[in-house]
């Protein structure tokens, strides 16, 4: 993956495959206007009263999006199974 600025167009998110509860960081993919797909870190910040969230954008391959894909459906079955 390599990093890239903010993309031009808008970027729909796709999917989330992982979350650092630590860091607060959310970990998805998402694709833009041209169908270029990317892996999103969402940056959560709270400081006092204020409230941010940045993104970092990182271009992916078309091959590196189902993996990914199978990481989120396998975190969505796991969060299920400690739900019942």
């Amino acid at each position: 993956m390599k990093k890239v600025g903010k993309p031009n167009g808008k970027v729909t998110l796709l999917f989330s495959y992982d979350v650092d509860c630590n860091k607060r960081i959310v970990y998805s993919v998402g694709v833009d206007e041209a169908g270029r797909y990317y892996s999103v870190e969402e940056h959560e910040y709270n400081v006092g009263a204020a409230y941010s969230v940045y993104r970092d954008y990182y271009i992916l391959e078309d091959s590196e999006v189902e993996p990914l894909h199978q990481k989120a459906k396998a975190r969505e079955a796991a969060s299920e199974g400690l739900q019942l």
